[in-house]
């Protein structure tokens, strides 16, 4: 039997060696660096991203069922637009409103809806699964704030399962005159119906609730909630709101409980013991219980961070109805810099006949904005006669026939037709886009665009099809000008080409023909420079953010104006029998008697 004290390790030094061992072995290591790695990285909200497998869809109903991308990742305010949205289309569609549950964040977002808004979250068919493949997506309601896409083009789809491509839906035209109706579906569960110890709205108390916002809003760019705005705005509604003899109470809502505490020193909390001669308060409760607070103790709301969607339907779930809000044209909010980033142009009448019609308005802006074509195809006859006159002389006597005139009438008049068209088919503005230049209108020209007769274009930041629309319009009437100055140019080259080569002509004619040539060059320039070049700038610099402002009412504006005058005036200018015969009807000149001798030789006759 060997003796244990003999023995080359002791229980200690084999757990020393082994854990040796362990350490020195490389997987040991690279298992260590890859948990490490995973802790540092892990994310819980990414397997909220895996799809579920297609759903299993019934084809043949004899239904018909609207459903749309969502913005799932987003908040409870857009959360809450997304569903009033697509209920509203679907109402007007006469369409099912569908909620496919694609991935962990719709299931979230469906839940957050059954808290919140659960009668309008009942109105809809629950599908658990992905969109399958075989429904088509339909361009609808590009994911920009606050636009507005007008759903009658969906009204012709005929398919039975309807999926929008776009998200957000961040406007109340969809759901028109239905607060009444939406203001039922938020939630009268009693845990939401606890507000603590914040103060009811009665006939002796004035309740005025004040939404903050800071939090992700001041790393996005989004403007957050400023306290010297609370507490002017809040001076404001004091002095001109009417209270009477109520007391006032103001009720602070918001992500960061310690910026709010900062704007009114001294607020009671909501879980705070109740104190009666306190009037300044913030809430702590969840943001259901805020929106039915505003609901039923709002009598003002003010909603201090422009872009908030949570404060905006605050205000629209809210008892008084009445909400005042930070302009946001005045800070420095993304949201603003993108639907105001130049990325168009208007053209618009101030005044006139047509000014107070929109319909008729519409036509006169483009019958107005035709007038550049029109020209161009005066232009066109005027050089296509010179040519005639050098190259075809026996061809001129055509023109001037009554088929000759007929055709230059209907060439004249398809010139102006069909850039009437483009503008009225192309760049008249709809429902999103007055919706996208309305601040703009009311910033600089202090009125409201929805009763402005306008064509627009918009490069961006609009729907796809206000986009598309634009750029097929801006394309077409550019093609359109290049291919009348490709005319000038190539006919007025073979012009002057022509008569520099006629060099048998007499001193009279070369003369003619010298203020004929200077006359030729200004009215091949003219064009480019006071019709083309202005409107090309004016159409294409917002593509580039360029503000050109005031080459559009200095330059622009003054060059087409003037440019169906300045080509005659330059005519008359360079050829002297012209000029003064002008200056002759004018009574600025006395006209000039030529006298012709006749001298008479008597020939010798044999």
């Amino acid at each position: 039997m060997r003796s244990t004290s003999h023995y080359p390790y002791s229980s200690k030094n084999v757990y020393y060696y082994y854990c040796s061992k362990v350490l020195k072995f490389p997987g040991t290591w690279a298992v260590l660096i890859v948990s490490a790695y995973y802790y540092m990285t892990y994310d819980p909200m990414a397997y909220l991203w895996i799809p579920l497998p297609p759903a299993d869809l019934k084809f043949n109903t004899g239904q018909n069922y609207l459903s749309s991308n969502l913005a799932s990742i987003c908040g409870l305010g857009n959360h809450i637009f997304e569903f009033a949205a697509l209920y509203g289309l679907a109402k007007r569609l006469n369409r099912t409103p569908t909620f496919f549950i694609e991935n962990g964040h719709h299931l979230k977002m469906l839940n957050r809806g059954k808290t919140t808004v659960p009668g309008l979250v009942d109105k809809f068919l629950i599908i658990n699964g992905s969109l399958p493949s075989t429904i088509r997506n339909t361009t609808f309601q590009k994911g920009v704030c606050c636009t507005f896409d007008n759903p009658m083009r969906l009204e012709s789809i005929k398919d039975e399962y309807l999926h929008l491509s776009g998200w957000l839906y961040q406007s109340w035209k969809y759901f028109p005159d239905m607060r009444s109706e939406l203001r039922t579906y938020l939630s009268n569960s009693s845990e939401n119906s606890n507000f603590g110890n914040l103060p009811r709205s009665d006939a002796e108390t004035h309740v005025t609730c004040i939404h903050t916002r800071r939090g992700d809003f001041l790393e996005v760019g989004f403007y957050g909630s400023d306290p010297v705005f609370v507490r002017n705005a809040l001076k404001f509604l004091n002095e001109n709101e009417v209270f009477g003899s109520k007391k006032r109470k103001t009720v602070l809502f918001g992500d960061d409980v310690k910026f709010m505490k900062k704007v009114f020193e001294g607020s009671l909390l909501s879980t705070d013991e109740n104190q009666e001669d306190a009037t300044h308060f913030i809430s702590k409760n969840s943001p259901t219980a805020d929106l039915v607070y505003s609901k039923y103790q709002c009598d003002v709301v003010l909603i201090s961070a422009p872009s908030s969607t949570f404060g905006w339907w605050m205000g629209y779930f809210s008892k008084g109805d009445k909400v005042y809000h930070m302009d946001i044209r005045y800070v420095d909010d993304r949201v603003y810099a993108v639907l105001n980033s130049g990325y168009g142009f208007v053209t618009f009448i101030t005044d006139g006949p047509f000014f107070e019609n929109l319909e008729y308005g519409l036509h006169g802006v483009s019958s107005r904005c035709c007038f550049v074509s029109m020209s161009y195809a005066v232009l066109i006859i005027h050089f296509v006669y010179r040519y005639l006159i050098l190259f075809y002389p026996h061809h001129v006597d055509k023109m001037l026939k009554p088929l000759g005139v007929i055709v230059m009438t209907l060439f004249f008049l398809a010139h102006g037709a069909f850039w009437t068209w483009i503008c009225e088919e192309c760049l008249a503005p709809n429902e999103e886009i007055r919706d996208i230049i309305r601040p703009s209108f009311l910033e600089v020209h202090h009125v409201n665009s929805d009763h402005i007769s306008l064509l627009t274009g918009q490069y961006r930041n609009a729907s796809d099809y206000v986009v598309y629309k634009s750029w097929i319009g801006i394309t077409s009437l550019t093609v359109f000008s290049m291919y009348c100055m490709t005319v000038y140019f190539v006919l007025g080259y073979k012009i002057m080409k022509k008569m520099n080569e006629n060099q048998a002509a007499s001193s009279i004619s070369i003369t003619l023909n010298r203020q004929l040539f200077k006359a030729l060059v200004a009215q091949t320039c003219i064009p480019m420079f006071a019709s083309f070049l202005p409107t090309i700038i004016a159409w294409y610099a917002p593509i580039f953010l360029i503000n050109l402002t005031w080459w559009n009412n200095y330059v622009c504006n003054i060059c087409l104006s003037a440019f169906p005058l300045i080509d005659p005036i330059v005519v008359i200018y360079f050829i002297p029998n012209y000029k003064n015969t002008i200056l002759v009807w004018l009574r600025l000149r006395k006209q000039k008697v030529v006298t012709t001798t006749i001298s008479i030789v008597s020939a010798p006759t044999t």
